[in-house]
């Protein structure tokens, strides 16, 4: 079920409720108690437009900029020794 929408209803009819469900399974997004294709279309559309990544996407990411940063450090060091031995201010 698309969480995002599952968790605004819920904030909007209330936590008991069983408003949000039915509002799901009227527009399609969820047939009784499963996700249809179409929820989970949602799902991605909401995660890919508000930049939630999977834990998986996160990692790979992580690793990326951890290995730029290591770069930048390593060549940002090496102008500051400068050519003389003595470090710049």
């Amino acid at each position: 079920m698309p969480k995002f929408l599952e968790t605004k209803l819920k904030k909007e009819y209330g936590a008991g409720s069983a408003i949000p469900f039915k509002v799901m399974n009227t527009i399609g997004a969820m047939h009784g108690n499963k996700e249809t294709p179409k929820g989970a279309a949602m799902e991605a559309k909401h995660e890919a437009a508000h930049g939630i990544l999977d834990g998986d996407e996160k990692a790979t990411r992580h690793a990326a900029s951890a290995s730029k940063a290591r770069a930048f450090i390593a060549a940002y060091g090496k102008k500051r020794t400068g050519s003389g031995g003595a470090k710049c201010a």
